[in-house]
């Protein structure tokens, strides 16, 4: 009997000095993951760059977004000139939800605002999201909001139509 007893006492031990290392290491966290800037490629040719921006443009983190952006793709963006492409490329680096109510919405009306419980405004209730300064005058953002009240095509498109 008393062995067992000493056997669970080492395994306390054990356990103990285990949580109290892994509160140590959890006091010790890398950077929040916000702050990385994302790639830029200099040496990409046209066609590469065309490519990612359909895979990106395909690929985002909400269903709404994969929709509008592969439709645009599909029609513009063998149509934009260069600068517009790189604008574009930018865009495509905002978070989604930002992005999308830069686009759906016409601004802010306050009669739309749901708020939640605790008072404070429900994500995507209408309640309108200005356009930040540096994109409120940018052609893409423009094209994007043209595209999205023309409502013509919003559908994921097949692979082969870009």
């Amino acid at each position: 009997m008393l062995n067992k007893f000493t056997q669970f006492n080492r395994f306390r031990t054990v356990h103990k000095n285990f949580s109290t290392s892994f509160i140590c290491l959890n006091a010790q966290r890398p950077p929040p993951l916000d702050n990385i800037l994302p790639i830029r490629r200099a040496n990409e040719t046209h066609e590469q760059k065309i490519k990612r921006l359909i895979y990106k443009s395909r690929k985002r983190g909400i269903l709404e977004m994969d929709i509008i952006l592969s439709g645009f793709a599909a029609e513009y963006l063998n149509k934009l000139n260069k600068k517009d492409l790189e604008k574009y490329d930018l865009l495509l680096d905002e978070l989604d939800w930002n992005v999308y109510r830069w686009i759906t919405d016409e601004g802010l009306d306050v009669s739309k605002i749901t708020n939640t419980p605790n008072g404070q405004e429900a994500v995507g209730t209408g309640g309108g999201v200005d356009v930040p300064e540096h994109w409120k005058n940018e052609t893409i953002v423009k094209m994007l909001k043209e595209y999205v009240n023309r409502g013509k095509g919003l559908k994921v498109p097949e692979i082969y139509e870009y």
